[in-house]
C-alpha cells in the first residue's frame, strides 16, 4: 500500500488507484483497503495474546515449581514402597463407572495426518467415545512410547519412516489416518498460522516454516509460493504417505462431517469395539465442532470446518496451478479440483474478510 502526496496516487492491493478514478470505484477500494487494515489489526491482537499467554505461562511455573518438586518427591518415595504403576487421568474422573465396571482391554489408537485435516477433532472424538486419554507430540522421539497408558489416543503429524513404524509394532498402536480435499487444508493451515505460533514444530520443521502465511489472503502471490512450494508438499504428503498403509483405517474428513454418527461406527468396528448407538451418539454431541470452537478462541483452532470451503476462497486460477503442481497427492487421496469459474479474485477476497469475521 503506497499513498505519496506527490504523485496523488493510492496502491491498494498492488492496485494503482488516481484520482481520474471514479468515486464508486474509490470507496470502493478504500472500503477493501479498511478491510485489510481490519486483518492485520486481528493478526497482531493474535500474536500479541500469544506473547502474554507465554509470559502468564513462565510466571505460573515459575510460581509452582517449589510445590511442583516436592509433589515429585513425594511420589517418587511412594513408587520405592510401592513398585505399582499408577495412572492418574482426566478421563478416570469423568466416566469411573465405566472404566471399573469392566475389564480394561488395551486400544492405543495413533492418529498420523497432514496437519489441519481434523487430526484434533477425530482425537476427541474417539478418545470420548472409546475412553481413552488423549494427548499428541509433534516428534515421535519426543516421549518415551512404553509410558503411555494400555488405553490412549495419540495425535502426530509424521511420515511413515522406519522409526514410527518401529514403535506402532512394539507398542501396539493402531494407525488412523485422515484425508481432507488439499485445498480445503491449505486454507485452513493459512488461517491457523497467522494466530498459532508453534507451525513452525510440524514436522520438526522440514522444508520450512509457515511464516509466510501470516497476514496475507489467498489471492496473494505468497499464498500461491507456498502452496506449490516444499513445504506444504511436505504436510500434504503425512496424509498421502499414510492413505497407502494397509494397516491404517482410512477416515474422509468430509465422511467425518456429513455423518459423523455412521464413521464413527465404522472406525469402531474396524477396532473391534463394541460401541453402542447411545454411546456413539453421547459421544459425537460431546465433540461437535461447535462445542468444540467455543475453548480454543486463543489461536481459532475449529475454523469453519465445511467441506469445500476452498472453492468461495480461491480463484479458478489459483486453484488449477495448485492441483498441477500436487497432481499425485490430489490422485492419491481421491480429489479432483473443480473450481468456480465465475469467481473473481475480488469476490474471493471479500469473501475471505467474511470469513475471518472483518466485514
Amino acid at each position: 500500500m503506497i499513498y505519496s502526496d506527490s504523485s496523488r496516487s493510492f496502491m491498494i492491493q498492488d492496485t494503482p488507484l488516481e484520482e481520474s478514478d471514479d468515486s464508486e470505484a474509490m470507496r470502493a477500494r478504500i472500503e477493501f483497503l479498511e478491510y485489510e487494515l481490519r486483518y492485520k489489526e486481528k493478526c497482531l491482537k493474535s500474536a500479541w495474546r500469544q506473547i502474554e499467554s507465554l509470559n502468564d505461562s513462565q510466571r505460573i511455573l515459575d510460581d509452582f515449581t517449589p510445590t511442583i518438586q516436592k509433589i515429585a518427591k513425594t511420589i517418587g518415595r511412594y513408587l520405592k514402597s510401592n513398585p505399582v504403576p499408577v495412572v492418574i487421568t482426566r478421563r478416570l474422573f469423568r466416566s469411573p463407572r465405566k472404566l471399573l465396571s469392566r475389564k480394561v482391554e488395551s486400544l492405543r489408537l495413533l492418529i498420523l495426518s497432514t496437519p489441519r485435516s481434523g487430526n484434533t477433532w477425530l482425537n476427541k472424538l474417539t478418545s470420548t467415545a472409546f475412553d481413552l486419554n488423549s494427548g499428541g507430540m509433534h516428534r515421535p522421539f519426543d516421549l518415551d512410547w512404553g509410558e503411555y497408558p494400555r488405553r490412549v489416543s495419540i495425535q502426530i503429524h509424521w511420515p511413515p519412516d522406519d522409526l514410527i513404524l518401529r514403535l506402532i509394532a512394539r507398542h501396539r498402536f493402531r494407525p488412523i489416518v485422515l484425508a481432507r480435499h488439499p485445498l480445503d487444508t491449505l486454507l485452513s493451515i493459512l488461517h491457523f498460522a497467522s494466530h498459532d505460533n508453534e507451525t513452525h514444530f510440524w514436522l520438526d520443521r522440514r522444508n520450512g516454516s509457515e511464516t509466510s502465511l501470516i497476514g496475507i489472503r489467498p489471492t496473494d502471490p505468497a499464498f500461491l509460493a507456498y502452496a506449490v512450494g516444499p513445504r506444504f508438499q511436505e504436510l500434504l504428503g503425512v496424509s498421502r504417505r499414510w492413505w497407502q498403509d494397509p494397516q491404517a483405517i482410512r477416515v474422509r474428513y468430509e465422511n467425518l462431517v456429513g455423518d459423523t454418527l455412521c464413521e464413527l461406527m465404522r472406525i469402531a468396528r474396524e477396532l473391534g469395539q463394541n460401541l453402542s448407538i447411545e454411546e456413539a451418539e453421547e459421544a459425537v454431541a460431546a465433540t461437535s465442532i461447535d462445542k468444540l470452537r467455543p475453548i480454543s478462541k486463543g489461536n481459532e483452532h475449529f475454523w469453519k470446518g465445511r467441506p469445500g470451503h476452498w472453492k468461495q476462497l480461491i480463484p479458478a486460477e489459483i486453484a488449477l496451478q495448485i492441483y498441477d503442481s500436487l497432481r499425485d497427492s490430489f490422485e492419491v487421496l481421491g480429489y479432483n479440483c473443480d473450481p468456480d469459474p465465475e469467481l473473481t479474485h475480488r469476490q474471493a477476497d471479500l469473501n475471505w474478510y467474511r470469513s475471518i469475521g472483518v466485514v
